[in-house]
C-alpha cells in the first residue's frame, strides 16, 4: 500500500535538505521515532545503513537513493515491514521548497496475512502521520528562520 503527503516550506532547498537528512535530528519532527542513526561508516549516501527506534521496535534500513537537494530513499531491511520504502523528495517552488514524503508500505512474514484487514486503517494513519511530520518540519524551519536570517 502506498501513501504520500507534501508541504511547502518557506526556506531554501539546501536548508530543508540538510535538516531532513540530519538523522539524529529526525526525532525532533517525527511523530514516532525516538532515535534515528547511521550504523555504517562514511558519509550518508547510497548503501548507508540506518537504525530507527520507536517506543515498541527497532528497525534497520539501507539508503537506496541519495541525490543531494533532490531525493532520499531508504528501504527497511528488518522487522514486520521489511521491504517497505520511504521516499523524501524536494523541489524548489515559488515561495520555498516542496517536501514530499511517500511510503510504499509492505508487510512481511506473518504480518503479511493481516494486510487485507489493516490496509485501510494503516493507509489513513500513515497519511495523517506523514502530514503531521511534514507540518513539524515546516513549523521548525520557518520558526528558526524568524530568528536566523537567510545568507
Amino acid at each position: 500500500m502506498k501513501f504520500e503527503a507534501s508541504v511547502v516550506i518557506e526556506r531554501p532547498i539546501d536548508e530543508v535538505w540538510k535538516f531532513v537528512t540530519d538523522l539524529p535530528s529526525v526525532p525532533k519532527w517525527s511523530h514516532a521515532l525516538l532515535e534515528k542513526r547511521q550504523t555504517s561508516p562514511g558519509p550518508l549516501g547510497v548503501g548507508t545503513t540506518v537504525q530507527s527506534r520507536t517506543k515498541d521496535r527497532t528497525f534497520t534500513g539501507r539508503v537506496t537513493e541519495f541525490e543531494p537537494n533532490r531525493k532520499f530513499t531508504w528501504e527497511m531491511t528488518s522487522g514486520p515491514i521489511r521491504g517497505s520504502h520511504e521516499y523524501d523528495s524536494l523541489e524548489t517552488v515559488e515561495g520555498g521548497t516542496r517536501l514530499t514524503h511517500a511510503v510504499d508500505f509492505r508487510l512481511s512474514g506473518l504480518y503479511k496475512l493481516l494486510g487485507p484487514f489493516i490496509a485501510g486503517r494503516t493507509r489513513r494513519n500513515g497519511e495523517a502521520h506523514a502530514k503531521t511530520d511534514l507540518d513539524n518540519v515546516k513549523r521548525i524551519l520557518e520558526s528558526e528562520a524568524q530568528t536566523v536570517p537567510i545568507h
